[in-house]
């Protein structure tokens, strides 16, 4: 089961996840979303940083007007993923 936890408050946002989706499509679908992020926050000249180890990754990044549509976008295909499968990958949005 891999973990998805996304904060976007104010002008910042952070995303953690830990574990293993338990197949290789699932942590394929997660990976490319995730790196899809942070290259999208770079062409933005978004300072994002990114930290990653076996079964962690942690992004944090400044929102602003320019790079909010991409975290969203993003953060729908998280929520997609999750409801397709939710036995391999849990997802949660804390916002305000």
């Amino acid at each position: 089961m891999t973990d998805i936890k996304a904060v976007l408050k104010d002008n910042d946002f952070c995303l953690d996840m830990t574990g293993h989706a338990g197949g290789t499509e699932y942590c394929a679908a997660i990976s490319t979303l995730l790196y899809t992020l942070y290259n999208r926050l770079g062409e933005l000249s978004q300072e994002g940083e990114l930290k990653t180890k076996d079964g962690e990754a942690h992004l944090c990044a400044e929102v602003t007007p320019a790079s909010l549509p991409a975290i969203e976008t993003i953060l729908t295909g998280f929520r997609a993923l999750s409801l397709f499968y939710p036995e391999h990958i849990r997802f949660s949005l804390q916002d305000g």
